[in-house]
Formats: structure tokens, C-alpha cells, sequence
């Protein structure tokens, strides 16, 4: 997968991060005949959707994920892809203190929240374009059924690694970028192991953390903001003591996030059940056994019983930079060439591109 391109060589566009939507793009512009290449600075591609493994239960997905409902986009992953979609039973929910509410009403009510803060500044046409073009602007009544591929990331993760190789897309793995340089309508891309790339576009997520970013010799300040996720794969032995699928958990001062991938293990029957845990890494510090904590906490929610043993766990913990949005308009303010991607929500960030990837062709052939 790796290839060692010549610093002489110009490519059309060069992605830092290899993240599905940077995938999917790459792809759609090498069906246009473009020249592009993927940079990662891990051992493998596919960023937060990469799998573990974990013994005894094999691979399983990293971190606790949600998709946003969109039908199109559903539908174009379940045939460019070829990702069976499973509907989550029971369909996700937030608990917030002694309340539950369906996931898809959260988001209902973050959504009017947006529309009463433009409303609020007078900005009627920011509203008219918020309603009609951002897929979150939807108001459900009836929660929709929110989809998630049978075997989780690992699933996801096959198929997109299957779509790099069919399209013959160039990635370069353990490679991490460190300034970008933009001179005489080229971008110079300078690599931590001394070398450099050059290309006309550069594609990178808000996640890039470079060091620097000069356009014409002008550096361009740069704001991040650190987070680090921190999950915990709790192997249980038999199912959970009620069923559930994904549940965002607010104000709690351990715990954000559950859900149950027990689906997702090569054999269901082994008696075993797997819980993802997202908690706070800051607050994970603090706790002398945050084990102990977690399993309260389940125990709590009546996720699992007393009885029930966690008979092994895994942890991971992984930063992220992030860049704030100032920055970020002031990128794409100073030149076009340089392009960021969405990937705060997978769904939303394949919905940006949704109209010319289906354009450009990027669907298997029998689905045509």
C-alpha cells in the first residue's frame, strides 16, 4: 500500500489523513484520472474507524460510534461500499439524570436551537440555507431507525481498505506531515522524516495538527484544541442485563458514552458479551479505580447486574488536535487550493460530497 513517490513528481491532490471521507474522495478523483495520494501517519489507514484486537474476542471496533441518520447516505455506503446496514435494536437514546430521550429527538432539539439563535441575530438567510441545505436539519415526530453496519468498524474498515486497492489508490503509512508551504501555486509538504511532497491541492481534516502553514511566506497562526479519547472494552460473561445499542450519557463526570458490540464478534457464541465505555480522560486520572467506577456506573443504569463478571478489558487512549473554526476560515479565506474536511460526523462529511461522488461514478458496477 505504501508508495515512495519523488520529490520532483507534482501530484493533483494529496490528503493528510486517511479517514474514510479523504478514502472515498481519493477514489472519486482517481476515476477522473487524477493524480492523488493518501498520507497516514499510523501503521494503517481508515483514522477513528480502524478495528482491535482483543483476546479472546478477536477484532472489534476502537471506539464507541454513532452514525447521523441520513437515508441517502445510508443507502450510497450500502452500494458503493457493499456494507450490510443493520438497524440498531433498540434504537440509540440519551439518558440525562432520571430522563431518556431518543437520540433522533436530541438532535430534533439541537436543531431548532441552531434555528433559534439565527432567528435571534436576525440572520434569515443563514436559516433559509441552514433548513434547506444541512442534512441535521430535520424535525421528527417519529424517531427515524438509525443504521450501523452488522459487524461495526471492522466491516467498515474491510471495505474501505477493499476500495483503495480496486481503485489503485496510493497510501503512504507511517508518514506524518508537519508544515504545509504554499509558493508559486504549489504546495510543498514537509514530512517528519526529512522528506517532502509536492501537489497543486492539499485536503486535510481539522485533526492535521501541523506545525506550520505558510502561504506566499506568510505563516498562518494556528489555534488547536487538545482532546483525548480514552475507551474501555469491558468482556462480560452472557448478555447485558437489559438490551441496549448506543446510549450518550450527559452530565456524568466518568462516563459519555456506552454501547454494546457484541454484535460485532467473528463468534457469537462463546457466551461472552463485549461494552464500550467512553469516559473523560482528564477525570480517568483522577479516579484511584476507574474499573470499579465503570462498573458501578453500568451496574447503575442496570446495563449489567451484580453478579455479572467482567472476566477481561482493554483500554486505549488516543489525543487529537483540533483546529478552531477561526483559524480554519482564515485558511479558506487566504487560498481555494488548501480544502479542510468534516469529520466531526462521518454522515454529514459524506453528505458534502454525496452529489459528485455519485457523479463521478463512485459505485460498484453491479449497483449502477
Amino acid at each position: 500500500m505504501n508508495q515512495q513517490p519523488t520529490n520532483n513528481f507534482i501530484y493533483d491532490t494529496v490528503y493528510i489523513g486517511s479517514g474514510p471521507v479523504h478514502i472515498l474522495d481519493a477514489c472519486a478523483e482517481t476515476l477522473k484520472g487524477k493524480k492523488v495520494l493518501i498520507i497516514e501517519e499510523r501503521d494503517k489507514p481508515c483514522g477513528a474507524w480502524q478495528t482491535v484486537r482483543i483476546d479472546p474476542i478477536g477484532d472489534v471496533e476502537l471506539g464507541c460510534h454513532i452514525w447521523s441518520y441520513n437515508k441517502k447516505v445510508y443507502k450510497f455506503i450500502a452500494e458503493a461500499l457493499n456494507v450490510q446496514l443493520d438497524k440498531m435494536t433498540p434504537q440509540p437514546i440519551i439518558i440525562n439524570g432520571n430522563s431518556k430521550l431518543s437520540y433522533d429527538h436530541k438532535m430534533a432539539i439541537g436543531v431548532f436551537k441552531v434555528c433559534a439563535n439565527l432567528i435571534k441575530k436576525r440572520d434569515f438567510k443563514g436559516l433559509v440555507k441552514f433548513i434547506t441545505q444541512h442534512p441535521a436539519a430535520r424535525f421528527p415526530i417519529i424517531p427515524k431507525h438509525y443504521l450501523y453496519p452488522n459487524r461495526g468498524s471492522k466491516e467498515f474498515e474491510e471495505k474501505l481498505v477493499q476500495l483503495l486497492a480496486t481503485n489503485k489508490v496510493p497510501v503512504q503509512l507511517n508518514s506524518k506531515s508537519i508544515s504545509v508551504e504554499y509558493t508559486n501555486n504549489t504546495w510543498k509538504i514537509s514530512q517528519e522524516n526529512g522528506t517532502f511532497l509536492q501537489t497543486k491541492n492539499v485536503q486535510l481534516t481539522t485533526h492535521a495538527n501541523l506545525k506550520n502553514i505558510l502561504v506566499n511566506q506568510v505563516k498562518i497562526p494556528q489555534v488547536y484544541h487538545k482532546t483525548t479519547f480514552t475507551h474501555y472494552h469491558l468482556i462480560i460473561k452472557g448478555k447485558p442485563a437489559k438490551p441496549f445499542s448506543y446510549i450518550r450519557i450527559m452530565k456524568d463526570p466518568l462516563i459519555h458514552r456506552v454501547s454494546d458490540i457484541s454484535s460485532q464478534l467473528s463468534n457469537l457464541n462463546t457466551g461472552l458479551s463485549v461494552i464500550l465505555v467512553g469516559v473523560f480522560a482528564e477525570k480517568l486520572n483522577e479516579t484511584l479505580k476507574p474499573l470499579d467506577c465503570i462498573r458501578a456506573k453500568l451496574i447503575e443504569l442496570k446495563l449489567i447486574t451484580e453478579a455479572q463478571e467482567i472476566i477481561n478489558y482493554h483500554s486505549n487512549s488516543f489525543s487529537s488536535q483540533q483546529m478552531d473554526a477561526s483559524t480554519r476560515e482564515q485558511l479558506n479565506r487566504a487560498i481555494p487550493s488548501l480544502r479542510f474536511t468534516q469529520t466531526t460526523d462521518l454522515i454529514y462529511g459524506f453528505h458534502q460530497h454525496l452529489a459528485r461522488w455519485k457523479k463521478e461514478g463512485l459505485l460498484r458496477q453491479d449497483t449502477k
